[in-house]
């Protein structure tokens, strides 16, 4: 397991198939002028690439201690969640295949500044 502040790092962890939460904070006046440029759902590479939830993201007020502690602590006691993340970054690994993650990536967030 492995927290990861965002960025490619949340990728290269997820491709070695290593259950993370990715954890970001910034200042208030950042994220504020990042959000209203650009609209995801997901701040997570994995999670963008993957267009759904497959690790938990502690973004902003969410970056407490207690809530890292409880998202690390799912991995723990839970088998079923542990294995399912595993497989749900695994089929990652699989979709990007021989592709070139920076350029899906650069393609991505280039038609989201574009809509």
């Amino acid at each position: 397991m492995a927290l990861v502040t965002s960025g490619t790092a949340t990728l290269e962890t997820a491709l070695e198939r290593i259950p993370l939460v990715i954890v970001y904070k910034t200042s208030s006046l950042n994220y504020a002028l990042m959000r209203s440029m650009v609209n995801v759902p997901f701040i997570g590479l994995p999670n963008i690439i993957a267009n759904e939830k497959i690790v938990p993201e502690c973004i902003q007020a969410g970056a407490k201690a207690e809530n890292l502690a409880l998202e690390m602590e799912k991995f723990i006691t839970s088998e079923d969640y542990y294995c399912a993340t595993v497989e749900k970054l695994s089929c990652l690994k699989n979709m990007l295949g021989s592709k070139k993650p920076s350029v899906e990536i650069a393609a991505a967030v280039a038609a989201l500044l574009l809509q």
